[in-house]
């Protein structure tokens, strides 16, 4: 029917439109109707943002979406009428200080973003004029003990 060659682009084109989807995935939509519990469920790292906004009937919990290790401030972004609370998210979801610097407009609370293990010191030292919260940056996993010796006098 198909040349071996048609044969193959037409199964690679097959192949790329079709979603991949985790185990879990697979199986939540397989046996939807078993009584699964969606808030636990939402921050589950098998279930991603893409099947969760696919599937956005079922009861998923918004604040336990932004726990989801899968989901990113571009998946937040890319829905903007969604529920989002900038605030909370700032030391929630997965980011980077340029994910932050191309979102200037966003309200960020800097005293949460300072938290985000996404924002490194050298991401601070960069834009030392922005609040950040000292004690929090303390706290950030990705500031090590030799940032904060590096910088005595700053009000860790």
């Amino acid at each position: 029917m198909f040349p071996k060659l048609e044969k193959n682009i037409f199964i690679f084109l097959i192949f790329i439109k079709m979603e991949i989807y985790s185990d879990l995935e697979i199986l939540l939509t397989k046996i939807l109707n078993k009584g699964w519990n969606f808030k636990n469920l939402s921050n589950n790292p098998n279930i991603s943002f893409k099947y969760i906004n696919s599937h956005d009937n079922l009861n998923w919990d918004i604040w336990q979406i932004f726990q989801n290790p899968n989901v990113t401030i571009d998946d937040i972004l890319s829905k903007p009428n969604g529920q989002w609370n900038i605030d909370f998210l700032c030391d929630k979801i997965k980011l980077t200080y340029m994910d932050v610097i191309r979102n200037l407009s966003k309200k960020w609370n800097w005293t949460n973003l300072s938290l985000n293990p996404g924002i490194t010191y050298k991401d601070v030292l960069s834009d030392i004029g922005k609040d950040w919260n000292w004690k929090n940056l303390s706290k950030n996993p990705s500031i090590t003990i030799n940032d904060v010796l590096s910088d005595p006098n700053k009000p860790w």
